[in-house]
């Protein structure tokens, strides 16, 4: 839009407008812009994570998707962590980086004590968490069948100049997968 122009109403884009395409957008909402990033989450997340995705304001193409720790999926207040959220941190030269807890959903069980030692080596593998110690998984009590652990770790998400994502010090969550 220019800056004091009028646009007429109609279902056609008007000249240099940028279209987000015909994605699918069921289920995913704009929740915010830094820069000329555009930010959108699902409404409902999955296995206590919370899918996101950052789109280019001037391409309208993705630039970056992941899922997201969401502590509101546990029906208890956020602990004080820096982690109970997606961050987004700007740098004085417009750098944008991200620091959440990745939520991935990985097909042993942390929970059952035959499985315990030998599922968190293949995590750590597959993760590349390293020395990182087993984690106190959490909400079993809930669940009678196991089928899997989802395990959330911390990342931070360079954007510039390609999204890059690495392990960082932070705590290393668990819990039955949804």
């Amino acid at each position: 839009m220019i800056k004091g122009a009028t646009v007429d109403c109609a279902q056609s884009h008007a000249p240099g407008e940028i279209s987000l395409g015909e994605p699918d957008w069921e289920g995913e909402y704009f929740v915010g812009a830094k820069g000329n990033l555009l930010f959108f989450e699902w409404a409902d997340g999955n296995n206590g994570g919370r899918p996101f995705s950052l789109l280019d304001a001037t391409s309208g193409k993705q630039v970056y998707a992941d899922s997201a720790y969401d502590p509101v999926f546990w029906d208890r207040k956020p602990d004080p962590s820096p982690f109970n959220r997606l961050r987004v941190i700007s740098s004085p030269d417009g750098a944008i980086t991200l620091r959440y807890l990745h939520v991935e959903v990985y097909e042993c069980d942390l929970h059952l004590p035959t499985e315990r030692s030998s599922c968190w080596e293949k995590i750590k593998v597959q993760a590349g968490l390293g020395n990182r110690q087993i984690p106190v998984c959490t909400v079993y009590e809930r669940i009678h069948a196991h089928d899997g652990s989802a395990v959330a770790y911390p990342v931070e998400v360079s954007l510039r100049p390609h999204p890059t994502r690495k392990i960082i010090g932070g705590p290393v969550r668990c819990w039955p997968p949804d």
